[in-house]
């Protein structure tokens, strides 16, 4: 897709990218998301996906039982297993009572599919290091269904005769003028706050709090 179908702001960022050879960094200056947050950001653009991730699962598979024990009492999360639990009130509270609503609704499945039991921190890193080998594999794997839907659905773009790296085009999606929405293929690299966003408060599994663990 050339440039002068893309808005003129997007021809500018495009006439950037187009010299990115390599992973390189760029600053993305008062960005305001979906809670009113206004930050700037340093982004690497043009990484290689599967060098990262098997940089993180290096990293992952390097950490030790020490290295848990520590997150553990940092963080206040568990790192038992073999635990009862649920993160719904319903499951909590037949946990507590031993009472389940009447058999055969949908009340009683519900309460039975929150049970759950807790695992240590090394088992959910082990968890997490196969979800990403297996994304790998995915990836390498053209074939699966959402690669092609994906690919199906961008649109790689160009620039005077040159591929853009880093940007795509979504076929389907248009701005309010009707024109292609750009996508910046980039990994955040690190963000600086101006205005704090507008964030509900929102309590977190105890899933949640291992994987917050983990990646701190």
């Amino acid at each position: 897709m050339e440039a002068n179908l893309i808005s003129a702001i997007a021809q500018m960022i495009v006439s950037k990218f187009v010299e990115i050879k390599n992973a390189t960094y760029i600053g993305v200056r008062g960005y305001v998301n979906e809670a009113k947050e206004l930050a700037n950001y340093v982004l690497i653009a043009d990484f290689s996906w599967g060098k990262a991730v098997e940089k993180t699962i290096a990293i992952l598979e390097s950490l030790t039982e020490t290295d848990f024990t520590a997150m553990a009492e940092q963080s206040g999360c568990c790192n038992v297993s073999g635990i009862v639990y649920s993160n719904k009130k319903e499951g909590k509270l037949y946990l507590e009572t031993g009472k389940l609503p009447k058999e055969g609704t949908k009340a009683r499945e519900l309460v039975l599919a929150s049970i759950r039991t807790t695992k240590t921190l090394a088992q959910y890193r082990d968890e997490w290091v196969q979800q990403l080998k297996n994304n790998i594999d995915e990836d390498k794997d053209k074939h699966s269904n959402q690669s092609i839907a994906q690919a199906e659905a961008y649109e790689r773009v160009y620039y005077n005769g040159k591929l853009v790296p880093s940007v795509k085009v979504h076929r389907l999606n248009k701005d309010a003028e009707g024109k292609p929405m750009v996508h910046i293929w980039a990994m955040a690299h690190s963000k600086d706050v101006k205005i704090k966003g507008e964030y509900k408060d929102k309590e977190q599994t105890l899933e949640g709090k291992q994987k917050t663990a983990i990646e701190k």
